[in-house]
């Protein structure tokens, strides 16, 4: 696995997690979403928390009132909220994520483990 450092710089800022809205991203966003739709009923309250923002913003258009928390690599802390406050999206080590997510018990990784450096020591923390 690269070192963190390295890792970060594999995504540039046209990644398709990032810019795919098309037609069969927003049929795969409304598949994973009914699949987490009884995880959400069941856990009250909670968030969702997940590295692949796009999906949160498309989420957030839902109005399913729940928190939403995304992630990305970096090196420097920096918090951005999107889709009018709805979503914030926190860059940096994962630390930095855990400093700002609430308590929660639904973290969605779809696709993403192999975006974390160190997934055996990310993933229990």
């Amino acid at each position: 696995m690269p070192s963190f450092e390295r890792l970060g710089t594999y995504y540039p800022s046209n990644y398709h997690a990032v810019t795919a809205h098309g037609l069969l991203s927003r049929a795969r966003h409304r598949s994973r979403l009914q699949q987490l739709t009884p995880l959400l009923k069941a856990m009250v309250p909670c968030s969702i928390t997940d590295a692949a923002w796009g999906f949160l913003t498309w989420v957030a258009g839902q109005n399913i009132g729940r928190p939403l928390f995304g992630y990305e690599i970096g090196t420097e802390r920096e918090i951005q909220r999107l889709a009018g406050g709805a979503v914030t999206i926190i860059r940096g080590r994962p630390e930095h994520l855990l400093e700002v997510l609430p308590p929660c018990r639904l973290i969605s990784m779809n696709h993403v483990i192999e975006h974390l450096p160190d997934p055996l020591a990310t993933v229990p923390r």
